[in-house]
């Protein structure tokens, strides 16, 4: 990277100074070992090794510098490491846990490190933890030094590097630096007053020498990166000037070496909400970000490099749950990248934020496998959702989260924030006034399918029969239905699609039937505005099936809504209506997303027949037989593993207990559950497949009856409290 200048690893600038680690080591190995594991050390899978970097000019006096307050604290804590280092050099077993003792209750490092009582170390760990982490940093402040050439020093700030890494790391004494350092300093320092010259580049004395200010601002804020490096600080107000002085190194840092990506990683991180966001985001939706951010999207090993770079350094914190690995600045730095930036330039990266968060997150939230992501992601939808309404640039894009976001959380049962945020993403769509009519019908049956959870079917009918017009308005296959002909019923058969509650015991807060049975069909929706983007690259033919694609759609949520209304005549209507122009639309294309229309009209048409139906008889039998049809043409239309398979499965085990094959669909309703155990979220499918599942052990007198109810009882207070 251009301005890094990097030599071989294990190379420095410089004379090579003996550390402790060459005579054997003062690291945590040292007699017993640090007993104190870093929770983040291995954080970043496989990094690449980072080259040592030749350091960038010493910082000029007044950048990031400390106050003397600041300074004296550090100065104090350096010696206590001193004290610490010699003892354990010279082998003093006595002296050396009691210094580490005492340092490991030095105020200067009261922010950094393990803690005692948190993190269950002793005295002694914390203290050899943190003078190893100090030795670090003073070893890194001494490897900025150019290399010594007699006579070729610049000043005193180098020499100043040069005693305080004799004197901290190699723990020699300050009465014997005069001597020792005859060989890292050219020229020596010589003369009467030799010890005052010494105190006066270490700044230990009255009269500090100011040209050695630019050497001991360095070596404070190396010693900080090192105490920061991979561990988060217990940051509070009391911290903030430290991070303020420990950010403003750095950046300038990263400046003069050219890590422009590294730079643009943290601005990034900066715009989005203080919170942990996926590495793996980075990687997977490096499309709308700024060029030397691409780069590293684009490369595992450049990616594993920053982050170790930025980790090494405290402006980073990289944590793992599970197989996920998030990343995030400490909190008190989190601001300070984009108070770097002018107005126009935050405009421009929170817009750079919404894109690449669109991206990043898939559209499909009804799926659980997507969970997980918009779970760690909510923070920072809604923090550049705010932006973009504040700066009033990317309504559209901000709109489309919204309504994304509001099917995640219908389908996981929050109606209050699904509503809150299908409000939402009407009103930044509106106030874009650059409505495309099929994302503005979408996001009108998302707001639909939110109103009815939290105000009634009735209430939901605006919305729903407003997006109808608008497809209807726009042609969306209205006139193509008439062509086609009345549905062939004999050719259909009718699933629940979703947790369809038929036959289910009662449990605590259980969902109603026509409520549950679309729940996760109609979440599809969140698609359709992906769909309506393609409409115009395929012509005008393609744009005629798409249209009656998301038509039906339309017609089959405006049927499940009546369906809750109690208009069962109209509902059954409007979903032979979708059938039609979904086979239609399917048998034209071909398209996965055709096909996955038809299986949703299937499954949620299924669901309203098997409602309706008698439970017994022959009445009963005829139109079991029929949804086991209708499962079977969904099951062919659509991929195996696909979507809709979960909600067919649940949908066939009811068809045939109606059919009195209760081992069958036990056996159905068994394999079922597993698939969703697999999933390790409580879902409302699970609930209902467990619940079916006692329904029919309790009527065959299997004994398991009792414990598949309660475990129905536990995921039902599961989604109760999620």
């Amino acid at each position: 990277m251009t301005g890094s200048n990097r030599e071989a690893p294990g190379e420095k600038n410089g004379l090579k100074v003996k550390t402790p680690r060459d005579q054997g080591g003062y690291e945590g190995a040292h007699r017993g070992g640090n007993a104190v594991e870093n929770p983040v050390e291995n954080a970043v899978e496989n990094p690449v090794p980072t080259p040592d970097l030749v350091a960038p000019d010493l910082v000029a006096p007044d950048l990031a510098a400390p106050d003397l307050a600041a300074w004296q604290a550090l100065r104090s804590g350096l010696r206590q490491v001193h004290t610490a280092v010699a003892y354990g050099l010279r082998d003093d077993r006595e002296a050396e846990p009691e210094a580490l003792r005492a340092l490991a209750a030095a105020p200067a490092f009261d922010p950094f490190g393990p803690l005692c009582a948190r993190d269950g170390c002793t005295e002694e760990e914390r203290g050899r933890w943190l003078a190893d982490r100090v030795v670090r940093g003073v070893e890194r402040a001494r490897d900025t030094v150019p290399e010594v050439v007699p006579g070729g020093l610049r000043g005193s700030a180098e020499q100043a590097l040069v005693l305080w890494c004799l004197h901290v790391a190699l723990g020699i004494p300050l009465d014997e630096l005069g001597a020792a350092q005859q060989g890292d300093i050219e020229p020596p320092l010589h003369g009467r007053d030799l010890a005052q010259k010494i105190e006066g580049r270490m700044w230990l004395s009255a009269r500090p020498t100011s040209r050695s200010r630019p050497g001991i601002d360095t070596l404070y804020h190396e010693v900080q990166a090192a105490l920061r490096d991979r561990f988060p600080t217990r940051e509070d107000d009391t911290d903030g000037e430290l991070a303020r002085a420990h950010f403003g190194y750095e950046w300038h840092r990263l400046t003069r070496l050219g890590q422009d990506a590294e730079r643009e990683l943290l601005t990034l991180l900066s715009t989005l909400a203080p919170a942990p966001l996926p590495v793996s985001f980075l990687a997977e939706a490096w499309g709308p970000l700024p060029d030397p951010l691409r780069d590293l999207g684009n490369s595992t090993a450049l990616m594993a490099l920053a982050l170790r770079r930025l980790l090494d350094r405290g402006l980073l914190l990289v944590t793992a749950r599970g197989d996920t690995r998030l990343v995030a600045i400490p909190r008190l730095l989190h601001p300070l990248p984009t108070e770097t930036l002018d107005a126009p330039q935050r405009r421009r990266r929170a817009n750079i934020a919404l894109r690449f968060l669109g991206v990043a997150l898939r559209g499909d939230t009804h799926d659980h496998d997507a969970w997980p992501e918009w779970r760690d992601a909510l923070p920072h939808v809604l923090h550049v959702v705010n932006l973009a309404d504040q700066h009033g640039d990317g309504l559209p894009e901000a709109a489309d989260l919204m309504d994304r976001l509001s099917v995640f959380h219908r389908v996981r049962g929050d109606d209050t924030a699904a509503l809150t945020a299908a409000d939402r993403a009407l009103h930044l769509y509106e106030r874009a006034h650059t409505p495309v009519p099929a994302t503005y019908a979408t996001y009108l049956t998302n707001h639909a399918m939110a109103v009815r959870a939290v105000e009634g079917a009735e209430a939901a009918l605006k919305s729903i029969e407003r997006a109808l017009a608008i497809e209807v308005e726009e042609g969306g296959g209205v006139e193509r239905v008439d062509q086609v002909g009345p549905a062939n019923r004999a050719d259909q058969a009718n699933v629940p699609d979703g947790p369809g509650m038929l036959g289910a015991p009662d449990a605590p807060d259980a969902p109603d039937t026509a409520d549950a049975s679309d729940a996760s069909d109609t979440a599809d929706q969140v698609n359709r505005a992906d769909l309506s983007k393609q409409v115009n690259r395929a012509g005008p033919a393609k744009q005629v099936n798409r249209l009656d694609a998301d038509h039906a759609q339309t017609l089959n949520l405006y049927a499940s809504i009546l369906e809750s209304a109690g208009r069962s005549q109209q509902a059954d209507e409007a979903f032979r209506q979708a059938l039609t122009i979904a086979r239609h639309s399917h048998q034209d294309s071909g398209d996965e997303e055709d096909a996955e229309t038809l299986v949703m009209v299937l499954n949620d048409y299924s669901v309203h027949l098997l409602h309706h139906a008698p439970e017994q008889g022959a009445s009963a039998k005829s139109q079991a037989a029929e949804v086991l049809r209708l499962l079977e043409e969904a099951e062919t239309a659509g991929r195996t593993g696909g979507y809709g398979t979960e909600q067919i499965m649940l949908n066939r085990a009811e068809a045939l207990r109606r059919l009195d094959r209760p081992e069958d669909a036990t056996r159905v309703l068994e394999d079922l559950i597993a698939l969703c155990e697999q999933w390790d979220e409580p879902t409302l499918l699970l609930f209902a497949a467990l619940a079916n599942l006692a329904e029919i052990l309790a009527a065959l007198g299997d004994p398991r009856h009792g414990e598949v109810l309660r475990r129905a009882h536990e995921i039902d207070d599961l989604l109760a409290t999620s």
